[in-house]
């Protein structure tokens, strides 16, 4: 059996190698976003260096004219869409990490001062010194 680390080790580096995918496909997805742009406009003015004056010409030039922007697009949003999804996937290990580390510092604390949850519960009201000692009295018995 796996000791509770080991799992909260494998879970952390599972994360950080998503968080790695989501950065690749973002630079990927940006990166066909850019060329399919460029390659879009450039056959664009290639095939219709002029105005055409055919209706069959218009309505080609026309469904060329929406992919040119359409196919860009989408490929932008994916970007979008995996920046956010690694964005998210680092902030809840970076605030798992905090929340982990605040959690150790707690303990320690707790351990080292001999303080149970009831002493500090009873710190909190105000009453710490009087039901200490009966707290402490109870223990030696």
């Amino acid at each position: 059996m796996k000791s509770k680390d080991e799992k909260s080790e494998r879970i952390r580096v599972a994360k950080t190698i998503r968080g790695e995918m989501y950065a690749e496909l973002t630079i990927l997805f940006l990166t066909a976003a850019i060329a399919s742009w460029y390659a879009g406009h450039a056959l664009f003015y290639l095939a219709f260096p002029n105005m055409p004056s055919n209706q069959h010409a218009l309505q080609v030039m026309a469904i060329f004219n929406v992919m040119m922007v359409f196919l860009p697009g989408m490929f932008a949003a994916l970007a979008v869409g995996c920046l956010v999804a690694g964005a998210y996937v680092i902030l809840t290990t970076v605030i798992d990490f905090i929340l982990l580390k605040m959690w150790e510092i707690a303990k320690h604390i707790i351990v080292r001062f001999r303080m149970t949850t009831p002493t500090v519960i009873l710190r909190r009201r105000g009453r710490f010194f009087k039901e200490h000692r009966e707290i402490e009295s109870r223990r030696e018995k």
